[in-house]
């Protein structure tokens, strides 16, 4: 057995803790490092700068945080999407949006997180899609390199006001599926009354 592995094993620890490094899954290198003050990187460190910034620009638009709704309000919003993601239903999107807006759930949350973790859309790109139209086009004009991960997430008045990005989008739809393809090309028409191929 290696020093840091004795270590481990010897150091006084709260019987908690110990029980929740054994459970944790972690691999004993991490485990030990974590113990001996060596933490992972914050979040804003790993991240990319555009992710960055959508999480900056999110904080300013919609506060960073929940409104002061009372815990059992926030709690049914909980159980009420926790319920429509087990059964896969659609209205799921539609119902997290409007908790969203109502201030009862934050997109940051870990709740979000977990329920997002078999999710297809990472969580920067969900919080790409709330920021306005605005915000999303100064995302893309200080982040070329990242115009492929959020354009076909952007609000269609995106397009509207900056027809730049419609000859940047055609190449990426190329490669999306079938359903978001369709989805986009849609939203594109309803707003713009032009079809992208």
């Amino acid at each position: 057995m290696e020093t840091w592995q004795a270590a481990l094993h010897m150091a006084p620890l709260p019987f908690g803790v110990q029980q929740y490094l054994k459970t944790s899954g972690k691999p004993i290198e991490e485990r030990a490092s974590g113990l001996l003050g060596f933490n992972k990187a914050p979040k804003y460190i790993t991240n990319t700068s555009a992710q960055n910034d959508i999480d900056e620009l999110y904080d300013k638009r919609f506060g960073g945080g929940t409104k002061p709704y009372s815990q059992r309000e926030i709690d049914q919003a909980k159980t009420d999407l926790r319920n429509l993601k087990k059964q896969n239903s659609p209205q799921f999107e539609d119902k997290l949006n409007d908790y969203v807006n109502k201030g009862l759930i934050d997109l940051k949350s870990n709740f979000v997180k977990e329920l997002d973790k078999n999710s297809d859309v990472p969580q920067d790109v969900k919080m790409f899609q709330r920021l306005p139209a605005v915000d999303q086009g100064g995302v893309l004009k200080d982040h070329p390199e990242d115009i492929q991960k959020y354009l076909p997430y952007a609000q269609t008045d995106l397009f509207k006001n900056n027809p730049e990005f419609l000859d940047q989008l055609k190449p990426i739809m190329e490669n999306l599926p079938a359903k978001q393809r369709v989805s986009l090309q849609r939203r594109i028409y309803k707003k713009i009354g032009r079809v992208i191929e």
